[in-house]
């Protein structure tokens, strides 16, 4: 198979989700961040006991430079556990970090979910 039927067949097969999300956020935060939402599923061939069998994986990211208010970044991890989402604590940063001509870390949130 193509590289190229995967990635057209498996575009935007989230984006609903991945809309109302952003939607969510927008609107319940204290101020309206620039959020950019982002999920997808693992490969499911996979053996019958792999933790990642039936499952996906997304994160959102704040680009907002400084780090966020403990508050904000608090409610935005209980709106996306509200949605059935399982946030990875040790994984989600609520800090920003720039290092000179290479890059730029923003606030992120990342979660698993069932399929």
């Amino acid at each position: 198979m193509k590289l190229s039927n995967i990635l057209l067949n498996e575009y935007g097969e989230f984006k609903v989700e991945q809309k109302k999300l952003e939607q969510e956020l927008a609107t319940q935060l204290s101020q309206p961040y620039r959020v950019s939402v982002y999920m997808s599923a693992y490969d499911q061939n996979r053996a019958a006991n792999d933790p990642r069998l039936g499952k996906g994986f997304g994160s959102v990211t704040f680009f907002f430079r400084d780090d966020l208010p403990e508050d904000d970044f608090k409610k935005a991890k209980d709106i996306v556990a509200s949605n059935g989402y399982d946030v990875i604590e040790d994984q989600s940063t609520n800090y920003y970090e720039r290092e000179i001509g290479e890059r730029d870390y923003f606030p992120k949130i990342k979660f698993h979910f069932n399929l």
